[in-house]
């Protein structure tokens, strides 16, 4: 018999450690007991903060037990179970399962506010024959204390700008521990340390039954205005009391300043010779702000001693006028903006407030060009006369135009380029065709490709006023006071469009035009040869031969070179003849393809394309291992160290 009572008792022994909930059924005096659920929580006196509990326990084999109606728990605040409160639980669970049961603490249970209390509760199985024992007794302590205040975190001593666009403000804060376990908070904002007395413009109250909250955006909407501001954060625990209000913490609080005019990446035109822009600036910002700062500065100033900038401040909301010394300062990007000024207003001494900047640029016109020959009023006998004009500072290229004087129909058209070397003062052009007699315009302007920063794409133009030569081309004898005698013979070609207003009586000679695209072709490098190079990106040098034919020759106006579908900047020079040498870079490792474009006067042009393979000789080095060799001594050295690994 004692054999049999040892093997029960290790076996429960076992289950109880182990948290194996085994069926096990003790007869006593012609009853069967079952043995009651095990605890899980709360238990050992844990620490809660709310008058809602939950009970979680293991349960027993229920399906053994006839007519089982569940499970009864008893809570008290006494471990006699003494004025105990009981609740039923119906259910039939199979065996192991952690069963959870939430209810409240009876109201003539709980303690007073601020106050602690310990409870007592245990468990059993029951049904109508039979009952288990009880369980252990758990013990847990309901804790209506006030808990320490948090620790406001930020904002803290920084000045924070807050605009239409972007209204929040968001405070953040370190709950005490343990995390998890915050049910509620409040925070005050005032224009005051002392927080009294409440006024318009300050939060008095926020809660949220997130239990990790640490925290809150705020939406500004501008119901503060710009100024020092001080903050505070209060917690609370559960159905717990609130805690201390937290230490202080103060920001400055300013208003981002709508920029109207001019806009961002406005462009300005200035004539040449100018000496100052005038510009208004046109802005907005808080109607309680006092005094605003401005700006006006030039991003990239010159180089010299005085700062290219202009400060000033305005207690004024209008737009304000600034005149900006252009001669000194020069063009370029110009950089604007405002804030407000907090200085000794809010209690906020020397705090910056945040810029609200806009761009602008400044170009200069070029200047009208002017023309050297023919000049205005003049009659020359060159039937394909040379156009020349002085070269204008700050020009890319020019526009060239001919018309005919009578109809102002246009004869020719045609930008020509801007010399590189600066040495050249002058740039003439040669019509393509000879003109007939007749009376004629010659106009020429110039012309600017301005981008925004050095170096990047063309963002627009600048064109000056035309400049103007009205010429008389006449024949040799004409000059001279004779005119021809009229051949009866010789037929009259009919007049065209363009020359119209012709003396009669003169035989009209049409010129024929250059309709054949130059011939191209390149020396070297040989198409599909293999280039050998010790630095990538490499550098090519390209060898062509371009010339015009065809019945009319006009000439070769100019060679292009393109490097893999992009136009290569480098400058060509013609050598002996027709043949044409550039230096071109940026080749990558590998193929590359080389493309050569030749136009000539008329606007012909022809192209040709080959492909060179760039191979570096740079490899990557090989390592290759060393063997050690012990060296033999010597006199000298009777101790020689080794050689290799």
């Amino acid at each position: 018999m004692k054999r049999w009572i040892w093997i029960i008792t290790v076996v429960l022994v076992i289950a109880y450690l182990s948290d194996i909930a085994f069926a096990v059924r003790v007869h006593t005096k012609g009853r069967f007991v079952w043995l009651g659920p095990r605890l899980v929580s709360p238990i050992e006196g844990t620490e809660v903060y709310t008058f809602r509990i939950t009970f979680r326990f293991i349960t027993r084999a229920l399906d053994e037990v006839e007519s089982a109606s569940g499970y009864l728990i008893y809570l008290a605040d006494n471990s006699e179970f003494v004025n105990h409160e009981s609740f039923n639980i119906a259910d039939r669970s199979s065996e192991g399962i952690t069963m959870a049961f939430s209810t409240y603490i009876p109201e003539h249970m709980r303690p007073s506010p601020g106050d602690r209390k310990t409870y007592y509760w245990k468990v059993k199985v029951v049904d109508q024959k039979h009952e288990s024992y009880w369980s252990e007794v758990g013990t847990f302590r309901l804790n209506l204390s006030a808990p320490p205040p948090p620790v406001p975190a930020s904002p803290a001593s920084e000045t924070i700008a807050v605009s239409s666009d972007h209204p929040t403000v968001t405070f953040s804060w370190h709950s005490p521990p343990p995390e998890g376990t915050q049910s509620g908070f409040r925070l005050q904002i005032a224009d005051n340390p002392s927080f009294s007395p409440i006024q318009v413009g300050m939060i008095e109250e926020g809660e949220s039954r997130c239990a990790t909250m640490n925290s809150y955006n705020l939406n500004i909407y501008y119901p503060l205005a710009s100024g020092r501001y001080w903050w505070r954060i209060r917690t609370k625990r559960g159905d717990s009391i609130w805690s201390e209000w937290s230490s202080l913490r103060s920001f400055c609080l300013c208003h981002e300043i709508s920029l109207t005019s001019p806009r961002d990446g406005k462009t300005f035109i200035v004539e040449p010779g100018t000496q100052s822009l005038t510009v208004l600036l046109d802005w907005s910002g808080d109607e309680r702000t006092r005094r605003f700062f401005y700006f006006i500065e030039k991003s990239s100033p010159p180089a010299r001693r005085a700062p290219a900038r202009i400060e000033g401040i305005t207690w004024k909301h209008e737009p304000v006028q600034e005149d900006i010394p252009i001669d000194e300062w020069g063009e370029g990007e110009y950089l604007w903006g405002f804030r407000e000024m907090l200085e000794g207003e809010g209690g906020c001494p020397y705090v910056e407030c945040p810029y609200a900047t806009r761009k602008f640029y400044v170009y200069h016109r070029p200047e009208t060009p002017a023309i050297i020959y023919p000049t205005d009023g003049s009659r020359i006998s060159e039937m394909r006369p040379t156009f020349e004009w002085e070269r204008v500072l700050y020009a890319t290229s020019y526009l060239v135009q001919l018309q005919e004087a009578s109809s102002g129909s246009l004869i020719f058209s045609k930008e020509v380029g801007n010399p590189i070397f600066v040495g050249v003062r002058t740039i003439t052009l040669s019509l393509p065709e000879d003109l007939a007699p007749g009376r004629y315009v010659f106009k020429v302007r110039s012309i600017r490709e301005f981008s925004r920063g050095f170096g990047g794409p063309s963002h627009g133009q600048i064109r000056s006023s035309w400049a103007e030569s009205s010429f008389e081309i006449r024949q040799r004898n004409a000059l001279l006071g004779r005119l021809p005698k009229p051949q009866a013979k010789e037929e009259v070609l009919q007049k065209p469009k363009a020359l119209s207003g012709v003396t009669p009586g003169i035989k009209l000679i049409l010129p024929k035009k250059d309709n054949a695209p130059p011939s191209l072709s390149v020396l070297s490098p040989k198409d599909g040869e293999r280039i050998k190079s010790k630095v990538i990106p490499a550098k090519l040098t390209v060898n062509v031969e371009a010339k015009d034919q065809g019945e009319v020759i006009s000439g070769i106006d100019r060679v292009e070179f393109w490097r893999n579908g992009k136009k290569a900047a480098v400058k060509t020079r013609p050598l002996k003849g027709s043949r044409y040498v550039a230096e071109i870079k940026g080749l990558k490792e590998g193929w590359n393809k080389i493309e050569v474009k030749a136009y000539d006067r008329a606007g012909n042009r022809s192209s040709i394309s080959l492909r060179v393979y760039i191979e570096c000789l740079l490899k990557k080095p090989r390592i290759f291992s060393v063997p050690k060799i012990q060296l033999s001594p010597t006199k000298k050295n009777p101790r020689p160290e080794s050689i290799g690994q």
